[in-house]
């Protein structure tokens, strides 16, 4: 050990074990000791006044408009249904009024086939965000599609192969 490692080690020894404050400090300590009501600052106490206010404002808000987007649901629906019927009275015309066998004709099923799986995963995204504009711009935009499309396979040239029985 070198000489000043031990005129430390000498210096640690010589030091009291224990140090005692002087009188004057013992009631500044105990004071320090004893627990004490905690006080709330001014920023939590605002936090919290706000987090009620709004807590309260959220269960008595009145029940109409809980679901501002039932309304939009609804319209939704309604427009599919009138599509549907649209479809259903061109459809039912074309079979009634003619059977059209063209080559074209494959074409535009398949079209209408795929506008229609379209339209379907568009309206079931936009039963979930009823508010998306762009998903509403698509859908419609099918929906107006597969009509024309089925009005065009309507005005198909007839086949003019005669059959003989």
């Amino acid at each position: 050990m070198s000489d000043k490692a031990k005129q430390l080690e000498q210096m640690v020894n010589a030091l009291p074990k224990e140090i005692e404050p002087e009188n004057s400090q013992w009631s500044d300590i105990e004071h320090r000791l004893t627990p004490q009501q905690q006080r709330l600052s001014p920023q939590f106490a605002l936090a919290a006044v706000l987090v009620l206010g709004l807590a309260i404002g959220y269960l008595i808000r009145p029940l109409g408009l809980t679901e501002p987007n039932a309304e939009l649901i609804a319209t939704i629906e309604a427009i599919e249904l009138q599509h549907q019927a649209q479809v259903a009275s061109l459809t039912e015309g074309h079979h009634l009024v003619d059977l059209r066998d063209s080559h074209y004709q494959p074409i535009f099923n398949d079209g209408i086939e795929q506008l229609r799986a379209a339209a379907k995963e568009l309206y079931n995204n936009l039963t979930l965000n009823p508010t998306d504009k762009q998903l509403w711009q698509m859908w419609l935009w099918t929906q107006k599609r597969e009509i024309e499309l089925l009005k065009q396979m309507q005005q198909l040239p007839k086949n003019t192969v005669k059959m003989e029985i």
